[in-house]
């Protein structure tokens, strides 16, 4: 994640974090709770002591101001029942929520202000650190040093945790350093963070932080998605009821049928296994449209209630900030199946997803998924845009489709991988040439295996664009998609306009990476055991230094030029090169044939790449500055015309 967006003073942070809300219900503080509130708590020493008086004094304000639902408790470094390492010092959090007090740790003389730390029931964490260097709490481009980026980074990864563990729509906390505090608003725009203040001076604004933030959850549940509501008792019982079935199969199903089931089984399972670090809600969203496969195209749908069970999240990003894309195998409790249930901030002037697919069933393109539902989210918007040169609102969006798809990396073969692909990239031919649509973010993630057939879909279109907007270059720092797979000719000239030929290319690299990961060459860690017991079917390729090297050069490397993400470089060479520039051990295998005649072809266009000229009409290095000028791209030998869709070639590539 980037550097911080927006500083501000604390009564500019204050006003825009809690402007409006309970604003007629705040009653001033009383001078004897904020008055020499911290004057116990030490700016040296072990930073346990600290959050306990932080927790005493805070707590006791809250009593005095009849806010006795709320709680500050002190973690003690605690880790949850999780993976994570990382826990804050302290965490706010509602009384009435059951785990701040089944999860006590070993009683010591503060036990009443001392909890395991709770990720999924918090509504702010707040990071100490004492006897830390000062200018790691400075914010300007001058200091940003490790341990700037360390302390600042502690504060985005536990944010993102929260938005990940619960259904946000913004989150604030705050981090102490010795005598001083920062506070934080995150949402997927991103943060605003005020100016450093010593509280030992001014102790009213740490108190008010905690004050303000116990009226605005009390009165609003301000920062919490409200169309999101915890699952009551009879609700769990549905996905009981539902795994119960699945999990007495009739014995004479057919073992596409029996797959379909061990699948579903495996997601609610999951969900039902994972409730206290992922307690299940209950989605509650009036779709715009629901539809299915058998409504003719050009008929309204009456609008219904769709009601969605969720637990853990399939997929979740690893930022506080962008899309924030977070999709769940959700049970439909009017279907009484499993579906998937996506939710993502997407910036003012995105496609609707769900209008992306109306228009997909439209054209009776194959191989995408079934929408059934979506639409935004009510009014829930972004602020921190506000205060951000060109940056854009990003609004809530969600979008429900039927297909809960396998991952592209759970292949069981070849001719299920490039079958998958094969079908993926028929998807993408009709959309382009019917329906004018260029997906524009191909990735292994994007392209799913339906499980009850066995056949790719491609999924996504959040990213697409219309044939008539390509024309138009990025003015983005950093392009929209997925970085791994983008065209190499994209992340070398960052303002070239998104085309045709770099969604193609995209479809090359997926196959690629797969074939990387999962087939034996010069870079493998597999055993001879492991090959013969078919290992790389089953599971990535672990422990291999050379490998992940090998990747992060190529696929992962990128560099800041004159404000812009730069990479491709590597990709290029080997496009250009006409190989992977790695040794494979079965060239002869259907995949290896397949990926050596994509390169081909591929060099062919990369070697007639005029680099002078793209440098100069589309690159971000001093000359493609002087001689920039807005146009579309030259057309010629080495433009997207060069390379068309192939499709034909996946089949002939298969074994007979």
């Amino acid at each position: 994640m980037d550097s911080f967006d927006v500083q501000k003073s604390v009564r500019g942070w204050f006003k825009s974090t809690f402007d409006g809300s309970s604003k007629q219900r705040r009653r001033p503080m009383k001078r004897t709770l904020t008055k020499g509130a911290f004057d116990d708590v030490p700016s040296k020493g072990p930073e346990a002591h600290a959050c306990l008086s932080i927790c005493e004094a805070v707590n006791r304000m809250l009593h005095g101001m009849k806010l006795d639902g709320y709680v500050l408790k002190a973690t003690g470094n605690t880790c949850e029942a999780s993976p994570d390492d990382r826990t804050p010092g302290l965490y706010f959090s509602r009384r009435d929520d059951e785990t701040v007090f089944t999860r006590i740790i070993e009683k010591t003389p503060y036990d009443n202000n001392q909890a395991t730390v709770d990720l999924a029931h918090m509504i702010s964490p707040i990071e100490v650190q004492l006897d830390k260097d000062p200018k790691s709490f400075e914010y300007s481009s001058e200091s940003e040093t490790d341990s700037v980026a360390d302390s600042h980074g502690e504060m985005a990864r536990y944010a993102t945790e929260v938005l990940r563990r619960q259904h946000r729509q913004f989150v604030v906390s705050a981090f102490i350093q010795n005598s001083t505090v920062r506070f934080y608003r995150w949402d997927r725009a991103g943060v605003i963070v005020s100016e450093p203040v010593d509280f030992h001076a001014e102790p009213e604004h740490l108190m008010r932080f905690f004050y303000w933030l116990a009226l605005a959850d009390r009165d609003q549940g301000s920062g919490y998605d409200t169309t999101v509501a915890r699952a009551t008792a009879e609700d769990i019982q549905h996905l009981e009821t539902f795994k119960h079935t699945l999990d007495h199969s009739i014995a004479d199903d057919p073992p596409a049928v029996v797959d379909a089931q061990t699948f579903y089984l495996e997601h609610v399972k999951a969900i039902l296994d994972n409730q206290i670090n992922y307690p299940v809600y209950k989605v509650n969203r009036v779709s715009r449209c629901a539809w299915n496969r058998g409504t003719p195209a050009g008929i309204s749908c009456e609008p219904r209630m769709s009601v969605f069970l969720v637990g853990i999240p399939i997929h979740a990003t690893a930022s506080p900030t962008g899309r924030g894309t977070k999709t769940f195998a959700a049970y439909d409790i009017g279907r009484r199946r499993l579906v998937l249930l996506k939710g993502s901030w997407i910036a003012d002037g995105t496609h609707p997803e769900l209008e992306v697919y109306e228009q997909l069933k439209h054209h009776k393109v194959e191989h995408v998924a079934t929408a059934i539902a979506g639409g935004f989210v009510g009014e829930q918007a972004t602020i921190s845009h506000e205060d951000q040169d060109g940056a854009s609102r990003r609004r809530h969006y969600r979008l429900v489709t039927l297909e809960l798809g396998r991952k592209l990396k759970t292949f069981k073969d070849q001719r299920e991988l490039i079958n998958a692909v094969r079908d993926s990239l028929e998807a993408h031919e009709e959309a382009w040439k019917l329906g004018n649509i260029l997906h524009c973010d191909v990735s292994a993630n994007n392209i799913m295996i339906d499980i009850t057939t066995g056949r790719g879909f491609l999924n996504d279109w959040d990213q697409c664009k219309f044939r008539d907007e390509l024309c138009q270059g990025t003015i983005r720092s950093r392009r929209s998609g997925t970085w791994m797979y983008m065209s190499a000719i994209l992340l070398k000239y960052p303002r070239k306009p998104h085309e045709l030929s770099d969604d193609l290319e995209s479809f090359v690299h997926v196959l690629t990476v797969m074939a990387l990961r999962f087939s034996v060459h010069s870079l493998s860690s597999w055993t001879i055991e492991e090959v013969w017991q078919g290992s790389m079917y089953e599971e990535a390729q672990k422990h291999s230094p050379g490998l992940e090297e090998f990747i992060n050069m190529v696929y992962n490397s990128e560099c800041m030029v004159n404000g812009y993400a730069v990479g491709g470089s590597n990709k290029m060479f080997g496009l250009r090169l006409g190989n992977p520039n790695v040794e494979w051990v079965d060239s002869d295998s259907p995949l290896i044939s397949l990926i050596a005649r994509l390169y081909n072809m591929f060099s062919q266009r990369y070697s007639a790449l005029d680099k002078r000229q793209y440098e100069s009409e589309w690159g971000v290095t001093t000359v493609g500055f002087i001689k920039y000028k807005s146009g579309p791209l030259p057309r010629g030998p080495a433009n997207s015309r060069s390379v068309s869709y192939h499709s034909r070639r996946f089949a002939l590539s298969l074994p007979s």
